[in-house]
């Protein structure tokens, strides 16, 4: 069995089960409650004011997964470009916060049934995401 996460890795389901019945430690439900007490429904809106301003000033050969989505809140948002080690470097120069890897996303394997539904564009575009920061504390000019 495959994991199912980073986080619940598993060989049985079995072994998932009781993985997910582990029950957290104490400092994390007191980060997890103190993020619920403070919850700010406005920084909802102004994060994805910010992104959505992002997006607008981006080159428009730059592609933003899941910009076509109907709701977009962004914290920060996926973006396709030609020569991603460049932009990173550059970026990071500026200042700006930004990430190359991709550990948590992955092309779905190809299903034995289904040799031909392949997600090559998927696995395409693991090779040009830059992950660039989205929250409305980034200056617009920037």
């Amino acid at each position: 069995m495959m994991a199912v996460s980073r986080g619940f890795p598993a060989d049985t389901p079995e072994a998932l089960v009781r993985a997910l019945r582990m029950r957290p430690c104490e400092a994390l439900c007191a980060t997890l409650h103190r993020r619920l007490a403070r919850f700010d429904e406005g920084r909802i809106h102004r994060r994805a004011a910010a992104g959505e301003r992002m997006i607008a000033r981006l080159h428009p050969r730059i592609t933003v997964l899941g910009a076509s989505m109907h709701a977009r809140t962004h914290w920060l948002f996926a973006a396709l470009v030609d020569r991603p080690d460049d932009v990173v470097r550059a970026l990071r120069a500026e200042g700006f916060d930004v990430a190359r890897g991709t550990s948590s996303l992955a092309a779905v394997p190809t299903a034995p049934e289904r040799p031909d539904a392949t997600a090559a564009q998927c696995a395409a575009w693991r090779e040009r995401v830059v992950f660039l920061p989205a929250y409305p504390e980034v200056p617009d000019a920037d």
